[in-house]
């Protein structure tokens, strides 16, 4: 095998986290579109080399079954001491849908994210979709992508309609059911939504730990990065800032093309991200749509993570030079907040 596994020292990501989706490197182009269940940037930004590029390019079969070596490599890898119970569930998901090959070709700190990924894709009902950018090794992409592949399948089968009526209706599971205006009227498919959106404070804690290099329980200091690319303060009112018009032209756009309401929240009282209950959109306290941001995993690689209705909080990674170009409007910016809330949307 390529190596061992890193110290378990890392800490793992908390099964207790709302579902969320995270998002990687996009390049700069024309023209932004709500990306769809698991697509990257919208493939009118060139040049794009995300997941649907990349599943086009490597394609691959699992061998574990019929390959004894291959089994013999999986027995190894869930037979390392000091693994998890939920890392040993992820070998034994990986030895079915992906070749032992990929697995032992990535380094050490992707096979055990890798093993983490495979554990919380196993039943269909992920929390976490990463996006990669052009600059990505391409044996990661894959590795990952085909965990995605077989989550998808295991969900489809699941969830598949008996009724001919609603066979290509939307999935209802990941509608928002309750929001800071409409309170819990809005669970009927078709029905409009008003959605209110804020920013946390600096401070606020993210609890963090889902991306490989991410800390846990560290503060947003996404306004402080903010100023420092556009001016302005990270402490007055959000509206007034030079920023703050990237961030509602996002939501500007996706209200014209879906339908849906977006009303500016000016409080936020930060609530850590994902606290339950407590952290839901409130009227005059919080968003239902809250924006933070903190240090993930640097430049390349991932650039944002987003959760799930009803806790549609995004997470933006302030420590990638990604965002230093402002060109075209900040279309970089905008690319990846509006990719991001459509995670939040459900999608």
């Amino acid at each position: 095998m390529n190596s061992k596994l890193p110290s378990l020292q890392e800490p793992a990501a908390s099964s207790n986290h709302p579902r969320r989706r995270s998002c990687n490197r996009p390049e700069t182009g024309q023209g932004e579109t709500i990306p769809r269940r698991v697509a990257p940037i919208p493939r009118r930004v060139t040049p794009v080399l995300c997941w649907f590029t990349l599943c086009a390019l490597l394609m691959f079969a699992p061998d574990s079954m019929a390959d004894p070596a291959a089994a013999r490599g999986w027995q190894d890898v869930s037979e390392t001491p000091g693994l998890s119970g939920e890392e040993r569930a992820g070998a034994k998901f990986l030895a079915g849908v992906l070749k032992f090959e990929q697995y032992d070709v990535l380094e050490p700190d992707y096979q055990r994210r890798l093993l983490r990924y495979a554990a919380d894709h196993r039943d269909g009902d992920p929390s976490l979709v990463l996006c990669w950018g052009s600059n990505t090794a391409r044996e990661i992409v894959a590795a990952f992508r085909a965990v995605e592949e077989a989550s998808t399948k295991i969900r489809r089968e699941r969830k598949r309609d008996i009724a001919i009526g609603t066979a290509f209706q939307a999935n209802l599971s990941d509608h928002w059911a309750s929001t800071a205006s409409d309170g819990g009227s809005v669970g009927d498919q078709g029905r409009p939504v008003t959605l209110t959106w804020s920013f946390v404070p600096d401070g606020t804690i993210i609890p963090g730990g889902q991306v490989t290099g991410e800390g846990t329980n560290e503060g947003s200091d996404l306004r402080a990065w903010l100023t420092t690319i556009y001016g302005g303060s990270a402490t007055d009112p959000a509206a007034a800032q030079p920023w703050f018009p990237v961030f509602q032209a996002v939501f500007d756009n996706i209200a014209a093309k879906t339908g849906v309401r977006y009303v500016y929240e000016p409080n936020d009282d930060g609530v850590g991200l994902s606290s339950g209950s407590q952290g839901s959109g409130s009227l005059g306290v919080r968003g239902d749509v809250r924006i933070s941001g903190h240090a993930l995993d640097g430049n390349s690689n991932v650039l944002a993570y987003n959760y799930f209705p009803d806790y549609a909080e995004m997470v933006i990674d302030t420590s990638d030079s990604f965002y230093n170009d402002t060109s075209n409007n900040s279309l970089r910016l905008r690319n990846v907040v509006e990719h991001e809330h459509g995670h939040g949307l459900g999608l």
